[in-house]
């Protein structure tokens, strides 16, 4: 099992973190990203931070805004990653790097 960190500052990431939203993520040949009105919703302030379970099998994931290829950071089942902050949770993009997977998703702020 590996534990991606991203957007983790060189002081450490705040640990006060209040869990607020859950999501269950498909993930298939298509690049997605993790669902607005789950990570921001309407009159809230966003999540800025995630926490990503891989359940059912491996992906491909960045978090840049940018479409997810195959050939990107590379998650398998049981792997986790955790995300640091606004912009990087609303820019995490993934896609299947075999068959189609499922993402457990923890929302905080």
């Amino acid at each position: 099992m590996a534990i991606f960190e991203i957007g983790k500052g060189p002081g450490g990431p705040r640990t006060d973190y209040t869990i607020f939203a859950f999501e269950s993520l498909a993930v298939g040949a298509t690049s997605v990203g993790f669902t607005e009105a789950t990570y921001a919703p309407a009159g809230s302030p966003p999540a800025a931070y995630a926490f990503v379970t891989i359940e059912t099998d491996g992906i491909s994931f960045r978090c840049d805004g940018t479409a997810a290829v195959a050939t990107n950071h590379d998650a398998a089942t049981t792997d986790q990653i955790i995300i640091y902050g606004a912009a990087n949770v609303r820019n995490f993009r993934a896609i299947q790097t075999g068959g189609a997977s499922t993402c457990r998703v923890s929302f905080g702020r």
